[in-house]
């Protein structure tokens, strides 16, 4: 006997739980990568003092790509059974957080393409494309705690 497929839980968690995590994710490699260039001193307090902050501007600015995900993922009807699914939910999180992350880019190109000449090579610097991986991670972090299991009925 098959439940039914969890998709408002799904589509909840993965839009403001994934988007919080990620927002955390984000500012706590930017503690890591503030401690490991000055040490410790006050700022790097402060920044670690507003996670909790932090995430919930990662709501505000992972919607749309958490959102996205949670669709895909429903979509396809994933239960969290095997390591694969893992994989193919990171991917899924990975690809969509990649393509808002190119297409905020492009609209920044767009809006100050004034006589500024921005350099396009700094602008698609791999250093910010660090923020897909976080997509990719927060998915699989959100997978984990809704996804729900299949049990085959013939193993019982």
């Amino acid at each position: 006997m098959q439940k039914n497929y969890p998709t408002a839980k799904i589509m909840l968690m993965y839009t403001f739980l994934g988007s919080y995590i990620g927002g955390m994710i984000v500012c706590f490699y930017i503690f890591i990568e503030s401690f490991i260039q000055q040490g410790i001193n006050e700022q790097n307090i402060d920044i670690l003092g507003g996670l909790f902050l932090v995430g919930f501007l990662g709501i505000l600015f992972g919607f749309m790509p958490a959102l996205l995900t949670a669709l895909w993922i429903v979509y396809k009807r994933y239960y969290r059974n095997t390591f694969q699914v893992y994989l193919k939910i990171f991917s899924i999180g990975f690809i969509v957080s990649l393509i808002f992350y190119i297409l905020a880019v492009l609209l920044f190109i767009i809006i100050s393409s004034d006589e500024n000449g921005y350099d396009m090579a700094a602008l698609f610097d791999l250093n910010y494309g660090k923020l897909s991986l976080i997509g990719g991670l927060s998915s699989v972090v959100v997978g984990r705690l809704c996804l729900p299991t299949r049990y085959d009925s013939n193993s019982i």
